[in-house]
Order: structure tokens, then C-alpha cells, then sequence
């Protein structure tokens, strides 16, 4: 068949070496149509689409035992979709990790704005970052991901707490296996939304836990467990957003 490629002709058009191409084929990822008298692989042209749908797989972090899932014609769909929907809540993860930092290294330079530091070079910096805005997810996503780990935040139920303890400015950082989420006010008001929400996630122990304390900023809620960083992105997007 003239239509076939060769080992060569597809590490050309993939960009790959031969030798992961070869790699994938000991990890059953990619087999060819055939082989010459001379034992030469040739690969089918959908073999070129194969590659790159395992390139784009490896790229968003899933492993070669979970790319071998992905294309297995046999597999079920609902064992597929757990694991993209596994490695998006991974994402989810680390993003809020960065989204955290970016926070605070905003509020970090405004306080040193303010803070009387009359050095041109460092104004500039503080400026151009504080410029814009910490971005929280998409409301839209945030929902899906609520709705998705079962959180009890999902439910119209949790609606008016949240009302409650949103507009509040806040400081979130990581600790050990959770978040450590400052919300700066001594209102009743928050600590009576603190206190229903931990009613309310009671059933959610296993899944994560919560307390808070009192601060001299305002009340602390400490976050742990597989879920906290639902809560970490919950309370940057309930912040308002920040004056010019």
C-alpha cells in the first residue's frame, strides 16, 4: 500500500525522534499496520493523528497508562470521563495554588506602595502589577466544580451564607495539606456565616475540614483535605474587586 508510512516519514511529520515512536509502541500506545520483508515499520496515516492525540495527552499531564485508557475503544465512557474529569480537578488544584500567590503579591506591593518607599524603579513594578485585577475561575467553572465534588456550597441552601461573608477583603495561603483563608472583618455578621457554614459542611468531613478562629485582622478559617482548594477559589472570587 502506497498510503503507508514509514518510521521515518512519521517522526518527520509528528516532530518526534524514532526512538518515541518506538517507545510508544512498547507501551502499546501505537502499533504498525505492517512491516516489510525486511521487518521495516509502516504505520497507517491515522497513526499521525494517534501521535499527536498522545503528544496533547502528555501535554495536559496524563500518564501513558491513562492515555492507553483514553484510546482504547473498549474502554467505558464513564471510566473516560472520570479520568479527565480526575486530572481537571488536578488542574484546578494547581491553579489555585497560583492564583493564591498572585493575590497576595498583589496586595504585597500595595501595602509597600503605601508604605512610604519613594524608589521610582519599585513604584513602577508595584504599578504594572496592580494594574489588574487577581482573576479568579469563571464563576461558571467554579459552580461546575462545587457541583461536581459533591459540595454542600452547591446547594441553594449555602446561597445566603455565602451572600454573607462575600465583600469581604481577604488574604489566602497555603498550609501543610489546605488553605488558610483570613477574612478581614470582626463583623458578627461573618463569624454568624462562619458558623453555618461549618454547619452546614459538618457531612463533609471526610471529604475535607473546617474551623476558623478569631484574628486580630479579622477571623481565620483553616481549610484541609483533598477539597480545600475549592474553598481557596471560593473566598478570591467572593472578594470585591479591588479600587484603583
Amino acid at each position: 500500500m502506497t498510503d503507508l508510512l514509514t518510521i521515518g516519514q512519521l517522526a518527520a511529520r509528528s516532530g518526534l525522534k524514532r526512538s518515541a515512536l518506538r517507545f510508544y509502541e512498547t507501551q502499546g500506545l501505537l502499533q504498525p499496520a505492517q512491516r516489510t520483508e525486511a521487518g521495516y515499520r509502516l504505520y497507517a496515516p491515522e497513526a499521525e493523528s494517534q501521535v499527536r492525540f498522545i503528544q496533547r495527552a502528555q501535554r495536559l499531564g496524563f500518564s501513558l497508562t491513562d492515555i492507553r485508557q483514553l484510546m482504547d475503544d473498549q474502554s467505558a465512557d464513564a471510566d473516560v470521563l472520570a479520568l479527565a474529569e480526575a486530572r481537571f480537578m488536578a488542574l484546578e488544584r494547581s491553579l489555585t495554588e497560583l492564583l493564591v500567590q498572585q493575590h497576595e503579591m498583589q496586595l504585597f506591593l500595595r501595602d509597600m506602595q503605601t508604605s512610604g518607599r519613594d524608589d521610582r524603579l519599585y513604584r513602577t513594578l508595584s504599578e504594572r502589577v496592580c494594574s489588574g485585577t487577581t482573576a479568579p475561575p469563571a464563576r461558571s467553572t467554579l459552580d461546575w466544580l462545587l457541583e461536581h465534588s459533591g459540595c454542600v456550597l452547591s446547594r441553594p441552601e449555602a446561597h445566603a451564607i455565602l451572600d454573607a461573608l462575600s465583600g469581604n477583603h481577604v488574604h489566602v495561603w497555603q498550609e501543610d495539606d489546605g488553605y488558610a483563608i483570613l477574612i478581614v472583618n470582626h463583623a458578627p455578621q461573618v463569624e454568624a456565616g462562619l458558623q453555618k457554614l461549618m454547619d452546614l459542611e459538618q457531612p463533609c468531613v471526610v471529604q475535607h475540614r473546617l474551623t476558623y478562629t478569631l484574628h486580630p485582622e479579622g477571623f481565620l478559617l483553616t481549610v484541609t483535605g483533598e477539597q480545600a482548594f475549592l474553598y481557596a477559589q471560593l473566598f478570591l472570587a467572593l472578594e470585591p474587586e479591588p479600587t484603583p
